[in-house]
């Protein structure tokens, strides 16, 4: 209800509302997304890094784990995204960073890299370019359009830039730096170019870690683990194949995020 105040030469307007509902839409507590907004609905976010929420989703070729956001006044909080990632992230909260942190570093679905250093120097061509190549099964349904990176902190250390804020070069806290090369093109292949090393101590390798965000010409977008291992073994390497592993070694196409991928393009 409203009232009005006429004071002749002005008005006041005072809303009646009931208690606890004071957009009157018959949406209260945890199940109102916005108190002020009649019938809020807000979309799941275009940009990943808006995304708040993940959750286990169907695509067309079956569930997979996808990021998610927006909120609809007494429907779904977590309307899923087209990014997926790999399915043990969605047992975390996007806003528990130890979780996420942890889930990284622990054998499961990634990418893998050893880069040689020279006791912790910066190796030269070739042996300071990774070449990553995705695996056939992924490549059946569909291409990668965009390749970019997202560093993950150690323990401890500030989020920055913000989670699935897309990058080109990976600046790590230890001093180590690796940057896209180029994109090989078909099927996801690419290289990555190691810029500087971190310092070993006693030859003991450093461990840094990152996502993968590639951008299927399918609409849809898989976030994927990246480890990189900095090695003191001299520089006699060629360049580096960084492998694939899956959560047990053998199976890697397991993981259901490969579903996102699985769907043609329209």
């Amino acid at each position: 209800m409203i009232v009005e105040d006429d004071k002749g030469t002005s008005s006041t307007y005072v809303s009646i509302v009931p208690e606890g509902d004071r957009d009157c839409d018959g949406v209260t507590g945890a199940a109102e997304c916005s108190a002020n907004v009649y019938q809020f609905a807000a979309p799941p976010p275009g940009d990943l890094k808006q995304s708040t929420c993940m959750l286990r989703a169907p695509t067309a070729s079956g569930v997979a784990c996808r990021l998610g956001g927006g909120c609809v006044d007494g429907g779904a909080r977590c309307e899923p995204t087209h990014a997926c990632i790999p399915d043990p992230f969605c047992d975390c909260g996007l806003d528990d960073l130890a979780c996420l942190l942890q889930t990284a570093a622990t054998p499961g679905f990634r990418i893998d890299c050893t880069v040689p250093t020279n006791n912790g120097q910066l190796c030269e061509s070739p042996s300071d370019t990774l070449r990553i190549y995705v695996p056939p099964f992924m490549q059946t349904a569909t291409e990668c359009g965009n390749i970019r990176f997202n560093r993950l902190p150690r323990p401890g250390q500030p989020l920055v830039p913000p989670l699935f804020d897309p990058q080109s070069s990976l600046q790590f806290d230890d001093g180590a730096r690796v940057d896209l090369n180029d994109n090989l093109g078909a099927g996801c292949n690419f290289t990555l170019k190691t810029v500087s090393v971190p310092p070993l101590t006693n030859g003991t390798p450093a461990r840094d870690h990152a996502l993968t965000i590639l951008e299927a010409s399918n609409g849809f977008t898989v976030v994927v683990p990246l480890d990189l291992t900095f090695v003191s073994q001299g520089c006699g390497m060629t360049s580096t194949n960084c492998v694939f592993l899956g959560p047990d070694a053998m199976n890697v196409n397991a993981d259901s995020m490969w579903n996102c991928l699985r769907v043609p393009p329209p």
